[in-house]
């Protein structure tokens, strides 16, 4: 017994003395507690960050909706102004002062309306030859109209026109001419009403919408000159081309639509722009709204929401503290306590005493000698459960990492072939920009130096032979160029058909002199009937189409070969034929012809690679078909453009979508 009570004291006086201290050591139970409540507020703040983000995307949707909404306004209320300006037109050209044509009375008429008419900037009547005989403001002396897109446009349509948008060289303020055909009795045009529109006005408008605040709006023609900018303290910008930019780039290739970018001072916008007009002259509405002005409230509410968070999270720390010390740590202290006076032999000991050592490992500790035995069974039993589900586990991780690897294999070998095949398309451009554009600007280059030299006298002879083959490479320039242009208006779905009556024999005679100096070392043969249907057809594109081909055959071809170009009607279809002799396409190289910037293997003669391209957008653009109908080895080459016939109706102007 008095062994027993020597243990019990000595265990009292190693609690005491671990007491003394505190412990913030992790595998202490105050530790673990307090860690535990931390992790209880961590999802919280988790979800304040990602509700924040949530609400951010919606403000930010928001704006660009706004944003978009506000630049659709922009453009209706343009256009309300000109279809306002329209109907001013239609009554005022049925004025019999001005069907009269009698100048001193129409020009006091006009003026005692312009009074009335703050936003026009003057009323006027031209004759059919361009002469202005009666205006509210008196015209420029010699002033004559011909050649004015609003004048040109009322005189080929004898419709209402809009001419093109302009900045006033004194005024700095955008203007536009409406224009409308004035219509006598007997239904004939002799005269166009015309009025100067003033487009100021962006302000009135302005004070009607509720912009948001720092909120931006540019208005633009088509190439890209700014019209108007709000706020109006920019105004040293009107008159002035936008410059280059990503949003310059969306605005003016697509018709509508909205993007986040970084602005010209500095800050981030939500833009959203729409286009307005006709096709002929069309403006670009731009509506800027400030990201931090959009996502203000957002961020707002996050900062409070954070901070209410952040003094919750202390709170709940600090109550979780005491409360851990007062509720659970020292009775697990006394228990502890109590445990060991147990093990010492002292049956009479209570758990009186508070403590404040490691309580968790002296709790086991204790309880380990009573149990250990069944302890030992239980373990094993949990290690080869522990150990069979590890296994599973395993394995099952391992096919999922599998099947994850595969799809991920499948999507890397996609994605490394599409890239494959732009960068193949990219280096074939450049290849041609390097050696095609080089050679004739190096041409150009070293013959203007030659000419150019001090030290060297050449005479008139020699200077028109350099200056002919300067011309001729600046020629071969040109027309590279416009190659790359036509491509690429193919590749965008922008190219421009103009259908006319027309048929196959008008375009051959048209192209008769470009036919001759391309094959002056060949022999051409045309086989065309003389009466060829008349059809819906560019004859500008279809000539280029054919000297395309007969340019191909010439530069292909030995000199001195035959080349033939025929053409007959079959199945209401025209069918036209262009056969060279010279060193074939192989069957691998006749799918790939037709592709820009792609060239056969075996071809030696120089070229950009986008003839057939071209080509090809043409004839497709009409609704037919281009393909080589045979080609063999040493024995030429015949490529077939068929063309649908179909009833003459005229006139059409057309954009074609991408083929």
């Amino acid at each position: 017994m008095e062994t027993n009570t020597r243990l019990l004291t000595n265990h009292q006086r190693k609690h005491r003395s671990r007491k003394s201290l505190p412990q913030f050591k992790l595998t202490s139970l105050r530790t673990r507690l307090f860690l535990f409540v931390l992790v209880l507020v961590i999802p919280g703040i988790l979800l304040v960050l990602v509700n924040a983000n949530i609400q951010r995307m919606r403000d930010g949707q928001t704006a660009q909706q706004d944003a978009q909404r506000f630049a659709r306004l922009a453009a209706n209320y343009q256009n309300q102004q000109i279809e306002a300006g329209r109907q001013l037109l239609n009554v005022l050209a049925q004025m019999p002062y001005v069907r009269s044509m009698e100048t001193t009375e129409c020009s006091q008429a006009l003026r005692d309306l312009l009074t009335y008419y703050p936003n026009y900037t003057n009323f006027s009547v031209t004759d059919l030859d361009g002469n202005t005989f009666c205006s509210a403001n008196p015209p420029p002396q010699g002033m004559n109209s011909v050649g004015i897109a609003w004048f040109d446009r009322v005189l080929d349509t004898s419709d209402f026109a809009v001419g093109d948008f302009m900045v006033g060289r004194v005024t700095l303020k955008p203007i536009v001419v409406l224009a409308f055909p004035v219509i006598d009795e007997t239904g004939e045009m002799i005269a166009i009403m015309a009025i100067g529109m003033n487009l100021d006005w962006l302000s009135t408008w302005l004070g009607q919408i509720d912009l948001p605040n720092q909120s931006t709006l540019t208005i633009i023609t088509y190439d890209s000159t700014i019209l108007a900018h709000y706020p109006e303290g920019d105004q040293d910008r009107i008159g002035q081309k936008m410059a280059p930019s990503d949003l310059l780039t969306a605005a003016t290739s697509q018709n509508e639509g909205t993007l986040s970018l970084r602005g010209e001072d500095g800050r981030s916008y939500f833009y959203a722009f729409t286009h307005s007009g006709n096709e002929t002259n069309p403006t670009t509405m731009i509506v800027g709204i400030p990201r931090a002005v959009a996502l203000a409230q957002a961020n707002r509410q996050q900062a409070e929401y954070l901070i209410g968070l952040m003094i919750f999270t202390l709170a709940a720390l600090s109550l979780g503290w005491l409360g851990a010390n007062l509720l659970v740590i020292q009775p697990i202290d006394h228990l502890i306590l109590a445990t060991e006076k147990l093990a010492a032999g002292d049956l009479r000991a209570r758990t009186i005493l508070p403590n404040n050592t490691e309580e968790l490992d002296r709790l086991a500790f204790a309880f380990n000698q009573l149990a250990a035995s069944l302890e030992q069974r239980e373990a094993d039993v949990d290690q080869f459960t522990s150990h069979l589900k590890a296994e599973i586990e395993e394995r099952k991780q391992m096919q999922e990492a599998l099947h994850r690897f595969v799809h991920r294999l499948a999507e890397e070998t996609n994605a490394r072939e599409k890239a494959q095949e732009a960068d193949d398309l990219k280096l074939r451009f450049l290849a041609m920009i390097t050696h095609e554009l080089r050679t004739p600007l190096t041409s150009i280059k070293g013959f203007a130096t030659t000419l150019m030299a001090d030290d060297v006298e050449w005479d008139h002879e020699s200077q028109v032979d350099f200056m002919q083959i300067i011309d001729e490479e600046t020629d071969r320039l040109l027309e590279m160029v416009e190659q790359l242009l036509d491509l690429s208006q193919i590749e965008a779905g922008a190219l421009r058909i103009r259908r006319i009556t027309s048929n196959l024999n008008e375009v051959v005679a048209m192209a008769m002199v470009r036919f001759n100096l391309l094959t002056e070392n060949h022999t051409l043969q045309i086989i065309v009937p003389d009466q060829l249907p008349l059809m819906e057809i560019d004859p500008q594109r279809i000539m280029q189409v054919l000297v395309n081909l007969v340019s191909n055959a010439a530069k292909y071809s030995p000199p001195g070969t035959e080349i033939i170009l025929r053409a007959k009607v079959s199945d209401e279809t025209l069918l036209i034929e262009v056969r060279d002799h010279g060193g074939g396409i192989s069957s691998e190289d006749r799918s790939q012809v037709f592709k820009a910037f792609t060239r056969a293997k075996n071809n030696k003669a120089k070229g950009t690679g986008v003839g057939l391209a071209i080509c090809k957008g043409i004839v497709e653009a009409h609704g037919g078909r281009i393909w080589i109908l045979e080609s063999s080895a040493g024995s030429g080459t015949t490529i077939a453009v068929m063309l649908p016939i179909k009833e003459p109706i005229g006139v059409v102007d057309q954009v074609t979508d991408r083929p």
